[in-house]
């Protein structure tokens, strides 16, 4: 040691320490205490050299070999820094530090940083890419070591290693067609190179060959290709016939369908390696599929007294005692619950499967549900024996987040609420891309009407779309639909559902389908919620709400006839539909009653009566449901028992202004009781504003103290139509007068069916008690106060439609054309479908003598109203005007077919025929018109 050269210190060392190598791999040993000399020796030497050139990259290599084989990692480690610190260029070195980072330290990221160093100076270093992808893999950070992983396959063909490893990791990442690719490469190389010496030392029985096999198998299972993965099994046991391999096998058949031959493999494990577990679990499995919960039971006890630390054993015989807790709870729910409404409260828990009483029969035995002693013991045994299960697989695998939300939708049915939290709760941190935790979680909120914190919880769910299956997305995506439509978000709830029914497939989801028309009823959406309800008829047509939604939406669309069928069907499921059911016949009723016959039109009445009738012997004190048979009962003419119906009301409500102004358009039926019947819509309109106190101000700083406004017909349907309107005019053909008495026939029509609706704002109810009140006395001639009422419901409603039409079929009566067209054109702006404002405006221009707008207008309200016989009528008229004589006499001929009860549109249609020197037909019509009671001139 005492040269001071530092290369001979160098060289000295190294050599040495290559003998030393040399003489342990040819297996020559020294004794300890000669060995450690040695050691030393070379140590001191290298340290020398050190100490003199610390610039001699190979020393500190060297002697950082020597402290890796003494096992001193952090020594070799600072001598493996220092050296590559001397010289970056030593790609071995940093390959050094990155396999003492990885296998010793376990720090993927300066493994990673190590190996990037390494390819810096030699990008052909595989083995660094190879460290790489591993530390990438260990850190979780898949999509890095993917890529590593292909740049080895892309730059080494030939390397078998690297498509096993990339098929490996694509397996695990659910990428099951490029797995396969890279495990069938590795296969054939396998299988055409000739084998390396290490390949013929350590794996004599090809055991790569054996597992990339198994590998091809499970990447088939991916592809749902079955029958390919039996083959790869079949391959795999036949090169080795292990438990393992055999239950994969078993696993494949059963996906296929096969399930008697994979109960035959299953009964070959258990006789292959009785001391095997994996057997009885499979076959316990395969129990479970097809119904046999008590042998399955039995297969997994001794599944796990064979592995009493196999958790995931546990966890597979909780979930079968789960199972059949459900089972006889539904027994126990069906037979002897005596709490109807605790029963009903169970049974509509989220987490209750729905499982029909001839299933549970089946499973558990018919004589056995019956016995209420064996049904409660056996629902106790198998809920203790489920949470004790789910606790152990806990215990034993704490990371399996399955067990927590299975024993949190236990814990949920038996109404341990603070545990099932707690269980989803530790799921979501144990595993946070878990999407059932977040998902169950959710439905526990709601449950507790906490559906903004669920909707957190659904959205949690739905964007794990990597770990999330499709099915359980749309499921998150059902609940949050629910969720909204609780909130009465309609928009994000018709969305949600649009998304789950989109991934479940159209008609597959009854519940998707059904909730998704519910809510398109509530945005006014009926024909896309009727669509919706015929999916749901033809995948579940035995669905007991799907009539009495069938019968809503078709109200809504005014196909009052198919909504009557739904509702009579629906009632004789037994449910309460005779409200609805009433409301279809009467809306039937009134929706055209000029073009039905008489007969028809009072069967749909008394039908509606019957069913108005059935509904308040069934809910008495139900004020809306009086108002409504009142309202048939005036379309009866049996005013008197309508009558009789609101003194019921007013005796149980004295300030019901809606039974006042019911009971004052009864009375304005009778003969000379009209002055009562305005008297009492007053009081009906004092009653309404003396309802509301900001009303109440408002209505006298209008009125000043003067208390005389209307009412329209209400009741729990509202109709959306106008009155019948009279006014009369002068018509004058080009032979100057001979159509005086067709010109008279001005628009009147019947108002249309009601529609259900809610009860609008108290100002907008006083607006329409003001205008039927207007209506009560435009009919008694009183048009002064008629007006001043029409003007006043302007006040309180602006937009009303009605009234403008009103005020414009008064000025008509009154020849004040100019102001009649303000009125019409105004009620066309706020609503251009009113058919019988486009029939008045026509009338006004035929007045004006402005027959061209005039037919327009006529045009457009027979497209509204195809049934009105006065649209027809006022046509004809400026037919003739215009000289079309043809015409006019089809047009009377189609206002006849819609109320052929008219005897002005015979004596009309008499003249125009007159005219045409047809006297004989001419005639015929005069003579209908005389029969009819016409008593005026020819």
């Amino acid at each position: 040691m005492e040269y001071h050269y530092p290369v001979a210190h160098f060289y000295r060392g190294a050599f040495a320490t290559l003998l030393l190598a040399k003489d342990s791999a040819a297996g020559i040993n020294k004794d300890t205490e000669t060995a450690a000399a040695h050691h030393a020796n070379n140590m001191q030497h290298l340290s020398r050299c050190l100490a003199l050139d610390p610039t001699i990259g190979g020393a500190y290599t060297v002697r950082g070999a020597l402290h890796l084989r003494d096992l001193r990692f952090n020594n070799a480690l600072q001598d493996f820094k220092a050296a590559v610190t001397t010289d970056p260029t030593l790609s071995e070195v940093w390959l050094q530090i990155a396999l003492v980072y990885l296998n010793h330290y376990h720090d993927s990221e300066e493994c990673i940083k190590a190996c990037t160093s390494a390819l810096a100076n030699d990008a052909g270093l595989s083995r660094a890419i190879y460290l790489r992808a591993e530390a990438y893999t260990r850190q979780g950070n898949t999509a890095a070591a993917l890529r590593d992983y292909t740049r080895l396959t892309r730059a080494h063909p030939s390397d078998r290693w690297a498509h096993l490893l990339r098929g490996r990791l694509q397996l695990t990442l659910k990428m099951a067609r490029p797995a396969l690719y890279s495990f069938v490469c590795f296969v054939e190389q396998v299988t055409n190179d000739l084998p390396t010496p290490v390949d013929t030392k350590t794996n004599k029985d090809s055991k790569p060959k054996k597992d990339a096999l198994l590998l091809c198998g499970r990447a088939f299972q991916l592809l749902s290709r079955f029958q390919s993965a039996v083959r790869a099994f079949e391959l795999a046991v036949a090169e080795n016939p292990t438990s393992e391999n055999l239950v994969l096998l078993s696993e494949s058949l059963h996906s296929l369908g096969d399930t008697e031959n994979s109960l035959r493999v299953s009964e070959k494990v258990v006789n292959t390696d009785p001391s095997s577990f994996r057997g009885y679990a499979r076959r316990a499995q395969l129990l479970v599929s097809v119904g046999q919960f008590t042998r399955a039971m039995a297969e997994y006890d001794k599944a796990i007294s064979l592995a009493p630390k196999e958790g995931r054993v546990y966890y597979e015989r909780g979930v079968v005692q789960m199972q059949l807790y459900m089972r006889w709870r539904v027994a126990f729910q069906t037979n002897f619950a005596s709490d109807t409404d605790a029963a009903q409260r169970v049974s509509r828990s989220p987490f209750a499967p729905r499982i029909s009483m001839r299933e549970v029969e089946r499973d558990l035995g018919v004589n056995a549900v019956k016995d209420e002693t064996l049904v409660h013991k056996m629902m106790k045994q198998f809920f203790v024996g489920s949470i004790a299960d789910l606790s152990k697989c806990i215990r034993l695998e704490p990371l399996i987040a399955d067990a927590y939300v299975d024993r949190a939708e236990l814990n949920a049915l038996g109404e341990e609420y603070d545990r099932a939290f707690r269980d989803l709760e530790t799921a979501t941190e144990r595993q946070p891309k878990y999407a059932r935790a977040h998902v169950s979680l959710g439905v526990l909120k709601c449950q507790f009407s906490a559906y903004a914190a669920a909707i957190e919880d659904f959205d949690k769910a739905i964007k794990l779309e990597t770990t999330a299956t499709a099915e359980m997305r749309g499921y998150a995506l059902f609940n949050r639909g629910a969720a909204y439509q609780k909130l009465e978000l309609w928009a994000q709830a018709e969305k949600s559902y649009n998304q789950s029914i989109m991934l479940f497939g159209r008609g597959r989801d009854v519940a998707a389908h059904r909730n998704r028309a519910i809510v398109r009823c509530h945005l006014g959406s009926f024909k896309s919620a009727l669509e919706d309800l015929e999916e749901v008829q033809q995948s579940a047509p035995d669905d007991d709400e799907l009539h009495g939604a069938l019968g809503f939406a078709l109200l809504q669309l005014n196909r009052y006839e198919d909504a009557a069928k739904h509702f009579a069907a629906y009632g004789r499921l037994g449910r309460d539909t005779y409200v609805d059911g009433g409301n279809a016949y009467f809306n039937l009723a009134t929706k055209s009653g000029t073009h039905l016959q008489q007969t028809q039109h009072a069967t749909y009445l008394e039908r509606a009566r019957r069913f108005y009738l059935r509904a308040v012997r069934l809910q008495p004190s139900n004020v809306d449901i009086r108002l409504n048979l009142a309202s048939c009962l005036r379309k009866e003419n049996a005013t008197g028992a309508a009558i009789r119906q609101c003194d019921i009301i007013s005796r149980e409500q004295p300030l019901n202004h809606a039974c006042l102004e019911s009971k004052a358009l009864a009375l304005f039926q009778l003969p000379r009781r009209q002055n009562e019947a305005i008297t009492c819509m007053d009081a009906a309109v004092r009653t309404c504003v003396s309802s509301s106190a900001n009303l109440e101000n408002s209505f006298y700083a209008f009125t000043s103290g003067i208390i005389h406004r209307n009412s329209l017909d209400r009741k729990t349907v509202h109709r959306k139509g106008t009155r019948r309107l009279s006014t009369d005019t002068e018509g004058l053909n080009e032979d100057g007068g001979s159509m005086s008495a067709a010109a008279t026939l001005l628009a009147q029509m019947e108002t249309p069916a009601p529609k259900v609706r809610l009860t609008g704002s108290n100002e907008q109810m006083l607006a329409l008690y003001m205008l039927n009140r207007g209506v009560m006395l435009e009919k008694m001639g009183n048009l002064t106060r008629a007006r001043q009422d029409y003007e006043d419901s302007l006040h309180f409603d602006p937009m009303s439609v009605h009234a403008h039409v009103c005020l414009g079929t008064l000025s008509l009566r009154e020849r004040n054309f100019e102001q009649s067209a303000v009125e019409l054109q105004h009620a066309l702006e706020l609503d251009p479908s009113s058919g019988v404002a486009h029939l008045n405006l026509g009338v006004v221009c035929l007045s004006l003598s402005d027959v061209a707008n005039a037919l327009v207008h006529f045009d457009t309200a027979i497209s509204l109203l195809p049934h009105c016989s006065y649209a027809y009528a006022n046509k004809a008229v400026a037919l003739a005007r215009s000289g079309d004589m043809a015409g006019a006499e089809l047009h009377f001929k189609k206002a006849i077919n819609e109320l052929p009860s008219r005897k002005e549109f015979y004596l009309a249609r008499g003249k125009i025929v007159a005219l045409q020197k047809r006297l004989h037909d001419a005639m015929v019509d005069f003579s209908t018109a005389l029969f009819l009671g016409y008593d005026g001139k020819l």
